[in-house]
């Protein structure tokens, strides 16, 4: 994927909420995770054109969750307005941008344009991360679970 994001943590925050009915906490989380992937669009979109000089075919995964079932119509609104079509995986990676090298490896799963950038020698800026107040509450939440609650996402 080229556009990462954090979207598995507010899906946590946004299930929690939906257990007990939480419609404030559910619209804040959705409101916040919109603004949060989009943020990643225009941060991927300004790396591509910084290491390949063009815009390339972006990748995006999202995860089956109730936050993406509920706020997906939003999602692809917004994905649309960004000048966006959709179009299968095989024809996105037509782009010549996947045959870079790719000599990344480490312990976390960075974007396909951090692992190029790794191999060029450049450095870049991470992803942006989700708000303060998500991050607190997954925190909260993964604690008073055991982490249980994830998988029954």
């Amino acid at each position: 994927m080229t556009i990462k994001h954090q979207g598995w943590r507010f899906a946590v925050v946004y299930a929690d909420a939906r257990l007990t009915d939480n419609q404030a906490t559910m619209k804040l989380v959705a409101d916040a995770y919109l603004a949060h992937i989009e943020e990643c669009f225009e941060f991927f979109e300004n790396i591509s054109v910084e290491l390949m000089e063009r815009e390339i075919s972006q990748v995006l995964l999202l995860h089956v969750n109730e936050l993406n079932a509920d706020y997906g119509d939003e999602l692809v609104d917004m994905v649309k307005r960004r000048g966006y079509e959709f179009i299968f995986i095989e024809e996105a990676l037509e782009d010549t941008a996947y045959l870079l090298p790719d000599s990344y490896a480490g312990q976390t799963g960075p974007s396909w344009l951090h692992r190029w950038a790794f191999t060029m020698g450049k450095h870049l800026p991470p992803e942006p991360r989700e708000p303060v107040f998500i991050r607190e509450l997954f925190t909260e939440i993964i604690e008073q679970t055991g982490n249980r609650h994830c998988v029954a996402l």
